[in-house]
């Protein structure tokens, strides 16, 4: 048999695409599960999310089988209603970072501590990014209070988009950024964190 290691970059209806070394060159192929279940120790939604390094079996020039899973370092997760288990989002992470806003969608302060609580315990990096920091409603004091104490955590910095910027796609690790204030815009977001060659509109806000 022919194996190979490969990141899961995402999928659906258990068919992920994964991305592998193959002599030197990145490939991405079309991969099942070669086994209706994976042998993993939790129970979850979703069986894979981006960021799982997997085991595959070749299947043709385009294709592969995933045959096992390599044990994560740490998980990002949230609890799927009706499923009544955790749903993996993403695996084997650096850093996080947390887009929020001061208005249009409502600051979510609950989302923040959610996801800064379970950072904290994967022993993750955090960097806040505020978009439509230009608009009025962040300059309201109840914002400032709350967004100015959230950021007093476990957070690597903050960065406010108030202003149309250029941002080198090389972005730094959290870990090596400062706890202050930057410039940044949505479409420079898209820049740095969506690959080459994938669609990086986005569809819908929650």
């Amino acid at each position: 048999m022919d194996y190979l290691f490969g990141i899961v970059l995402g999928g659906s209806n258990n068919v992920f695409d994964v991305e592998c070394d193959e002599n030197g060159t990145k490939k991405v192929r079309s991969c099942s599960l070669k086994s209706k279940r994976l042998k993993v120790e939790t129970r979850y939604y979703n069986p894979l999310a981006p960021g799982n390094r997997v085991e595959i079996e070749r299947d043709g020039e385009e294709k592969g089988q995933i045959v096992s899973l390599v044990p994560r370092k740490n998980e990002f997760s949230r609890w799927n209603v009706k499923g009544r288990a955790p749903q993996l989002l993403a695996a084997n992470l650096d850093n996080v970072f947390l887009v929020t806003t001061p208005d249009e969608p409502p600051f979510r302060p609950k989302f923040l501590d959610r996801e800064l609580a379970q950072a904290e315990r994967e022993n993750l990096n955090v960097v806040i990014l505020v978009n439509k920091y230009d608009l009025p409603s962040a300059q309201n004091a109840d914002f400032q209070k709350r967004l100015g104490a959230i950021s007093r955590r476990r957070v690597a910095g903050t960065v406010l988009s108030r202003a149309p910027t250029i941002f080198d796609r090389r972005i730094p690790l959290a870990s090596d950024l400062p706890g202050h204030v930057f410039d940044l815009q949505r479409a420079a977001l898209h820049s740095v964190f969506c690959r080459e060659g994938r669609d990086p509109r986005a569809r819908s806000v929650s």
